[in-house]
């Protein structure tokens, strides 16, 4: 969550923040890679659900409560 400063999109606040995201996802995809191995599956569709969060982007998404964005991203695997 941060603090607004200025009027911007629900899209781009996602994509501000997103590479924070994908720097977990970077990292499990080359420890796979490096060893030969296929990424798991649900890897893989963790990291096509952070590449779609700008599309049909609705509350369920981001919402703007108190002046303060929440994003709220897909579920890590475990």
């Amino acid at each position: 969550m941060a603090e607004m400063e200025s009027p911007q999109t629900k899209e781009n606040y996602v994509r501000a923040n997103r590479p924070n995201e994908f720097k977990e996802f970077d990292k499990i995809a080359i420890q796979y890679l490096s060893q030969g191995l296929e990424i798991p599956e649900e890897w893989k569709v963790y990291g096509q659900a952070l590449r779609d969060m700008t599309k049909d982007m609705d509350d369920s998404k981001v919402d703007l409560v108190g002046g303060v964005w929440t994003i709220h991203w897909p579920t890590k695997p475990e």
